[in-house]
């Protein structure tokens, strides 16, 4: 593996898995980024590197699944009453010394502000939980509880029509974009 895919497995993995930020960051073109990106990404060497690093970040950081799915669990299955009581007219917060730590991991934010104007003054308190339908999204897809289904059609809702293509087409296009791109050939190490 050349130092410059060695820097595009280490950015990619700090980075958040943007493979377009990475190719940007280990040096190359940023009108190539993208599709480096993503040709890196399939790279043998380049994956096996990217698979190594995530597993020792598994074994460094003793994060495992049953973890991730506890605190998504904690947050998809949250409810406000634990946190506050209401009627029509006033809110109020539990203490935090009420709250048990598994319901405290919920909320996302908690903030106060106060202001003053010649009539007197006010306060705001904000209180935020995480997304609780994305927790719940994110539990369904691990437990495989549904599955995405993408349908393509044609105009009007028909089948779409598949044309057989000239495998020497495709390659004489590839050919042409690059060499149309900015670097060309150098960009392929």
């Amino acid at each position: 593996m050349t130092p410059k895919q060695q820097r595009f497995v280490d950015y990619y993995l700090s980075n958040g898995f943007n493979a377009t930020d990475a190719a940007k960051s280990a040096g190359y073109s940023e009108k190539s980024a993208y599709s480096q990106g993503q040709r890196l990404l399939k790279h043998v060497e380049v994956k096996k590197a990217v698979e190594k690093k995530q597993s020792n970040l598994r074994k460094n950081t003793k994060v495992k699944a049953e973890k991730i799915i506890a605190e998504l669990a904690k947050i998809a299955f949250s409810n406000i009453k634990d946190i506050a009581d209401w009627e029509s007219a006033s809110v109020r917060f539990k203490s935090s010394e009420d709250i048990p730590d598994e319901i405290a991991a919920c909320i996302q934010e908690i903030s106060e502000h106060s202001t003053q104007t010649q009539f007197g003054g006010s306060q705001t308190l904000r209180l935020k939980l995480y997304d609780k339908q994305r927790a719940l999204e994110m539990l369904g897809k691990y437990l495989g509880l549904w599955v995405e289904k993408h349908e393509h059609s044609g105009p009007d809702g028909k089948p779409l029509q598949v044309q057989p293509v000239d495998p020497r087409l495709i390659v004489q296009d590839a050919a042409k974009l690059l060499k149309e791109s900015e670097g060309g050939e150098e960009e392929f190490e």
